[in-house]
């Protein structure tokens, strides 16, 4: 499994100048995909659309990844058993490709394309300001392992070169599905409802500890286990720097979405509270960035709206839509996040994994 991410983080390097990396099957400008950027040769550098917001990086438009085509159909392969969790947690990861650059979103500014700063997308390759559940549901390849299986929208701010203008296109997404923390018992979570949307974090957060749900940066190799608020300097070039973001476990039971997109949603502490009694899988977006050799000392998130003198990062948040198949994501909640197993990369505890 580890030899199958370095392919993907390999593949990343050498195609980063004119795509963004794709950990699983897919290919350049396929069906339900937004137009490509323009080429940069000859572009002069604008700033973002009306939509984005004053003060975020400058955004070279023309330097945006074309988009990647992703997998068309459900892509399942023979798995291995999955083992026992000596510490009683189920857990379930899976890799995600680039999908496309977009200055939407279509929780926070639903019809309304170019009405936010720019978002890097992954998963569903047809996410836009005009999505919806049933559109995400039905519609769309998928850069997600397992391909259709998974047609969920996972998005973050877009890391922006503030030297040059250059969205910075990550290695890949890694997202884990799992449960046992926090006093929610296993048995008791149960399967993500259809339409189900969310965002965790604080897109307007100008210092640490503002967000509302955990954010950490990490080098992966020369510091592993060092946790910043704010996007490390000193990550050595060549290695991965991961930004986690962590969203809360407990629904509602009757909102698929809030007002404000998290108030249906609520953090566990000795299981789910009364106002939010139903848990669902908790979700852990870790978004990996290659380090280049000139470092990260020039870059923001493009949602970074505060004074370039403070430390880049603190706005960082996401935002997740349910896209999966039911009887898929049904299978993993029973056979792995219910019974605390450990399914490792991919595996859906039933002698099946994603492909």
């Amino acid at each position: 499994m580890i030899a199958r991410r370095l392919v993907g983080v390999l593949s990343f390097v050498v195609l980063a100048a004119t795509a963004c990396s794709v950990p699983n099957p897919g290919t350049q400008g396929g069906a339900g995909q937004a137009a490509p950027a323009p080429a940069s040769a000859g572009v002069a550098p604008v700033a973002g659309p009306v939509g984005a917001v004053a003060g975020s990086p400058f955004v070279d438009v023309g330097r945006i990844p074309a988009p990647l085509g992703g997998a068309s159909g459900v892509v399942l392969i023979p798995g291995a058993v999955p083992s026992s969790n000596p510490e009683g947690v189920g857990t379930f990861r899976f890799d995600c490709a680039v999908s496309h650059m977009a200055f939407d979103d279509p929780i926070v500014a639903p019809g309304r394309p170019g009405g936010s700063h720019l978002h890097t997308y992954f998963g569903n390759t047809a996410v836009d300001a005009f999505s919806t559940s049933q559109s995400i549901a039905t519609t769309g390849n998928s850069t997600c392992r397992g391909g259709t299986a998974n047609r969920s929208g996972y998005w973050v701010p877009t890391m922006i070169d503030t030297s040059n203008g250059a969205p910075i296109a990550p290695a890949y997404l890694q997202l884990y599905y799992k449960t046992g923390y926090n006093g929610v018992r296993p048995a008791d979570v149960t399967v993500v409802p259809a339409g189900l949307r969310m965002i965790a974090g604080n897109s307007r957060a100008t210092g640490p500890g503002s967000a509302q749900h955990k954010l950490d940066y990490e080098c992966q190799t020369t510091q592993h286990g060092q946790l910043y608020p704010a996007i490390p300097r000193d990550c050595a070039p060549g290695e991965l720097m991961n930004m986690q973001i962590n969203f809360p476990q407990c629904w509602d039971g009757v909102n698929l979405d809030s007002p404000d997109h998290q108030s249906h949603m609520a953090e566990a502490s000795s299981g789910c509270p009364g106002s939010h009694p139903v848990a669902i899988p908790a979700i852990t977006f870790n978004v990996k960035y290659l380090v280049p050799a000139s470092g990260t000392s020039t870059w923001r998130l493009s949602s970074d709206a505060y004074d370039a003198s403070q430390p880049a990062g603190y706005s960082g948040h996401a935002d997740w839509w349910n896209g999966w198949n039911e009887d898929i994501i049904r299978t993993v909640t029973q056979n792995c996040l219910q019974r605390a197993l450990e399914c490792h990369m991919d595996l859906m505890g039933d002698g099946r994994a994603l492909g």
